[in-house]
């Protein structure tokens, strides 16, 4: 990402969406079937690696590409004004952040199995 000088990566877990093509073809192996595990975050398919093995992978490679410290600050300062222009801009941008900051933790992702 950084010697392709793309400023802002994103990662997706391969997700067959009901109604295409793959879905149908992997619909008989799909390890989760609840919908909100169908948000390109989650593994509803088997993975080469164990769960937990995938998700440490997974959460490095956040961590790796976005130091949270750095992209906090950097988003705060960024989104002051209208972080303390209301009460609920503040609570957005809270959710916001524990929902970033779950990106780096292999553990948040497998909670959400049980």
């Amino acid at each position: 990402m950084r010697r392709l000088d793309i400023r802002i990566p994103s990662y997706t877990v391969l997700t067959p969406l009901p109604g295409t093509e793959l879905y149908e073809e992997m619909k008989e192996k799909l390890i989760a079937t609840e919908c909100r595990l169908f948000d390109f975050l989650h593994a509803v398919i088997p993975t080469r690696l164990p769960l937990d093995e995938f998700y440490g992978e997974l959460a490095s490679l956040w961590a790796k590409t976005y130091h949270f410290g750095q992209l906090t600050r950097s988003g705060l300062g960024h989104y002051a004004r209208y972080l303390f222009a209301s009460p609920s801009n503040f609570l957005h941008m809270l959710k916001l952040y524990q929902a970033v900051r779950r990106l780096f933790d292999k553990k948040s992702y497998l909670l959400d199995y049980y």
